[in-house]
């Protein structure tokens, strides 16, 4: 009997404290970590709201809320994870991201032109100091206005690479004032910021580079746009993948038309949350004035546009657009700016 009994113990013993080690850290009491688990704070956010939800236990129910505030989630009803709807009228503080500028990093950040945009040793030097460079071409008297967002590889790469063919008719692929000098030669000003974040690999739950910047950047050029051009200036905000998921910020709180092309499925502030933005009802709701580019041979390559697409379809309110026999490339590809920029003019409502 008493063996059967310690058997029993000994199994229940080792169940518990495998539930522990999913649940709970090792060293609950000795402050080395939050008391939480790796595998809790590995959860998506969705789950991890769910879990704060259910759980009856203070002390845990309070380390879990300081991990939440982490990722600026203030209340998990507001995302509809808490096993509660939120009912009636959406205001902006419902948004998943409402709040992203705590993390800015730079909050008075001063904006300037790079001296010789397509001086790539420049553009180099200069983009590595305080505030952001950016390059421009202006149409005297007109008040439409691109601010442009670049993806991933803008900031990952060194200019030379991500600009390739800067001054060059052949071979021209992503420089930023090559593709601004194409807009103002449709009577629309143009503003594209380089950012300057290194790339990280360890940059993910924090995720500031691939989550952040990109949203920062176009809240600091809309305050600078306003004072160069007044306050009746029009303003579209355009991005590229990871710079064309920093559109569904300025869609929600930025007022103006916004283009998001080829939205990158895991650069965006919404995956620093653990969720993506088709699956926010609120924010889509909240989203205005907005038109999703996505060429036809990128969902074959990566499902997540598939399911971007399928998310998006029955909302009157948001345009989706598929450009026939485009892959990721070709979207940001200066050269082919003949086939996608009349669709972001388009969108701009320009």
């Amino acid at each position: 009997m008493n063996k059967v009994f310690g058997i029993l113990l000994v199994g229940f013993l080792v169940l518990f404290a495998w539930n522990s080690e999913t649940v709970l850290a090792k060293n609950w009491n000795t402050g080395e970590t939050s008391g939480l688990s790796s595998k809790v704070l590995n959860l998506l956010a969705r789950d991890l709201c769910k879990l704060y939800t259910d759980s009856k236990d203070l002390k845990y129910k309070s380390l879990l809320k300081k991990e939440l505030k982490k990722r600026l989630i203030d209340d998990c009803v507001n995302t509809n994870w808490g096993g509660k709807k939120k009912t009636g009228a959406l205001s902006l503080e419902d948004s998943v991201i409402y709040g992203i500028e705590k993390v800015f990093k730079e909050p008075n950040a001063v904006m300037s032109e790079f001296s010789e945009p397509t001086n790539i040793a420049a553009v180099e030097r200069e983009r590595k100091g305080p505030g952001w460079r950016y390059a421009s071409s202006i149409v005297e008297g007109s008040n439409k206005v691109i601010i442009y967002n670049h993806g991933h590889g803008g900031r990952k790469k060194h200019y030379r690479e991500y600009g390739y063919g800067i001054g060059q008719h052949k071979g021209r692929k992503k420089g930023l004032k090559e593709k601004c000098d194409w807009y103002s030669a449709k009577g629309i000003s143009c503003y594209a910021v380089l950012r300057k974040t290194p790339s990280l690999k360890s940059d993910r739950r924090a995720n500031y580079g691939r989550s952040v910047e990109a949203v920062e950047v176009f809240h600091h050029m809309t305050k600078h746009v306003r004072k160069l051009h007044g306050e009746n200036v029009k303003i579209c905000y355009a991005g590229m993948s990871e710079g064309g998921a920093s559109v569904y910020y300025s869609s929600v709180f930025l007022r103006g038309h916004h283009v998001s092309i080829s939205p990158g499925i895991i650069h965006t502030p919404y995956t620093w949350k653990g969720t993506y933005f088709q699956e926010q009802v609120n924010d889509v709701n909240l989203a205005k004035n907005l038109t999703v580019l996505i060429g036809e041979r990128e969902p074959k390559r990566n499902s997540g546009y598939q399911d971007l697409i399928d998310g998006l379809r029955g909302y009157q309110h948001i345009k989706v657009k598929i450009i026939p026999n485009f892959g990721h490339g070709k979207m940001d590809d200066n050269r082919f700016l003949d086939v996608t920029g009349p669709e972001v003019i388009k969108g701009c409502n320009f």
